[in-house]
């Protein structure tokens, strides 16, 4: 990727979205960016794969701008309780900033749209990172195993990583929020409900400055026995190695 001939990254991955920061290569007015597609490269043979390779863009490409503080990244987690009456939502937010913008006391406002009741926020504060203690709701699922192998590779005695981690600067850390939704309609594939999220980014003065949604489905997967189970009835998988592609659109 090339803004006005200089160039501003590289990206192997064909399959994964890329995403690159631009925001000290365009000036005011017209500029010129360039993408350049190698169809082969020292990975390709990383990703050899029972399909057809091509070469060229198989995802959308959009340039967009946010304000100096913008929602990052957003984890999503669905699932369903008790019997499959009661929608649950887990979201994970990370928040950051350009140009080491202060960011702690501003506030994200989850709401699943259509459901009344069904909304949080949580106010970002300073704190160590990496926070030993914080574990996502997926890290808690998984159990301290997962969890010290994530962010601890043994090579020092835990109480000393601990001690490690006292001397890390303080940043802020990520915004965990909980939402229920009761009498959800659950997601299946024969019956494909969806929910819109809303998200909103509010500032300390209280003005909003960033909104943006998310679909949703409500719905839980299991293994049970030689069963994959979703919303508790067993399902049939039909076919593998299915790399469907469009010649206009791509995949």
């Amino acid at each position: 990727l090339t803004i006005n001939g200089r160039e501003v990254g590289v990206a192997k991955d064909s399959r994964l979205a890329s995403e690159f920061d631009i925001t000290d290569f365009i000036t005011n007015g017209s500029n010129r960016v360039q993408i350049r597609v190698i169809k082969w490269s020292d990975s390709t043979f990383i990703e050899d794969q029972d399909q057809w390779w091509h070469g060229g863009i198989t995802r959308s490409v959009k340039l967009f701008a946010t304000e100096y503080v913008f929602i990052e990244r957003l984890y999503a987690t669905p699932g369903l309780e008790k019997n499959n009456k009661v929608g649950t939502l887990n979201i994970r937010a990370h928040i950051n900033s350009i140009n080491e913008e202060e960011i702690a006391g501003y506030r994200l406002k989850v709401k699943v749209i259509g459901v009344k009741g069904a909304e949080a926020s949580a106010t970002v504060t300073n704190q160590k990172a990496p926070n030993w203690t914080q574990k996502s709701a997926t890290e808690k699922q998984a159990g301290d195993d997962f969890f010290l192998g994530t962010y601890w590779d043994g090579n020092m005695p835990k109480d000393k990583y601990q001690a490690y981690l006292a001397t890390e600067p303080i940043i802020p850390g990520p915004l965990e929020l909980n939402i229920k939704v009761p009498s959800a309609s659950p997601w299946s594939a024969e019956s494909p409900s969806l929910y819109d999220v809303e998200y909103q980014l509010i500032d300390p003065s209280g003005q909003v400055i960033e909104v943006t949604t998310q679909r949703i489905g409500f719905r839980s997967v299991e293994i049970k026995g030689c069963d994959l189970r979703v919303n508790g009835a067993r399902v049939m998988i039909y076919g593998i190695n299915r790399h469907d592609f469009n010649r206009r659109s791509g995949r």
